[in-house]
């Protein structure tokens, strides 16, 4: 959203700071329609724009602003005033979490007992004997881990076994 103030006067520019050095800090190119937040450090506009996508803080010093200043170069000249749409919410990364697996054979029955957990949740499957040889079977261990996905609600990346020494 943008609004326009009237013809700027000299007692706004004796109040603001210009660090213009003539070049833009994102881009590193000479400025190209110069924009400020209220530090006074001069941007490009299209640039300044685009930083507002990241955060809403001056590049530079990390001041934070809600708007900034764009020289508009008709005549006379204006000083427009530019409030960007905040950065859009940070995606959290996921976390890691352990899934535990541990096999119970009993004895003479046809079937292991596979226990699978987390810290949240737990899941007693039984399987056919020697089940766990197959988990070196590509089609068996896609299937397992979609299965992992779905009911823990996480994103398995690779199955570890740390068979004990």
């Amino acid at each position: 959203m943008a609004t326009n103030n009237g013809p700027r006067t000299t007692s706004l520019r004796a109040q603001l700071r210009n660090y213009d050095d003539g070049m833009c800090a994102i881009c590193l190119n000479p400025h190209f329609n110069k924009s400020h937040p209220d530090c006074g450090h001069v941007f490009c506009f299209r640039c300044l724009v685009d930083w507002c996508q990241i955060k809403l803080e001056c590049p530079t010093c990390k001041q934070p602003f809600k708007n900034f200043h764009h020289d508009i170069q008709i005549r006379p000249s204006f000083d427009q005033i530019y409030t960007p749409d905040p950065p859009p919410a940070a995606v959290e990364s996921p976390t890691l979490q352990q899934i535990n697996l541990s096999i119970i054979s009993e004895r003479g029955g046809q079937l292991q007992t596979w226990i699978i957990s987390n810290a949240n949740r737990l899941v007693l499957l039984p399987m056919p004997l020697s089940s766990h040889e197959r988990l070196n079977d590509p089609d068996f261990r896609l299937w397992f881990v979609n299965f992992l996905n779905r009911e823990f609600n996480v994103s398995v990346v690779d199955i570890v076994r740390n068979d004990p020494a």
